[in-house]
């Protein structure tokens, strides 16, 4: 179950992104390589940036679950695999220790927080 589109957390990554120059969108369709279409929750792009940078991030509350599990990461990271972007999860739950180690080997930020904490971390990480 999806926390509420307009939730406090996908507010806040919202305005940091757009703070710091990235093009965003909110709930975004994407269709992978493969051909197969995905929800993603936040599209962060940096034109300007020399790789063209786009981020694929996951917002996740502690609303809907306390913990973030390794099931999880692992559907997400077959969304950013398919259609060739980066990834990060940002949630306000405790990633378990197999979903942080399988994040950490495939590339997956996890960002743990929330409120000012969230957005001091994503300005110094993305800026």
């Amino acid at each position: 179950m999806k926390a509420d589109p307009e939730s406090s957390l996908d507010k806040d990554v919202l305005t940091v992104f757009h703070a710091i120059g990235y093009t965003t969108h909110h709930r975004k369709k994407l269709t992978g390589k493969s051909g197969v279409e995905y929800n993603i929750d936040i599209v962060a792009e940096k034109a300007e940036h020399p790789a063209a940078k786009r981020l694929l991030i996951e917002c996740r509350s502690s609303e809907v679950d306390s913990t973030l599990k390794i099931d999880e990461v692992i559907v997400f990271w077959g969304k950013v695999f398919d259609i060739g972007a980066e990834g990060l999860i940002i949630t306000t739950s405790k990633p378990t220790e197999n979903a942080r180690r399988f994040a950490e080997f495939y590339g997956i930020r996890i960002i743990e927080a929330r409120g000012i904490d969230l957005k001091k971390r994503l300005m110094y990480t993305y800026i």
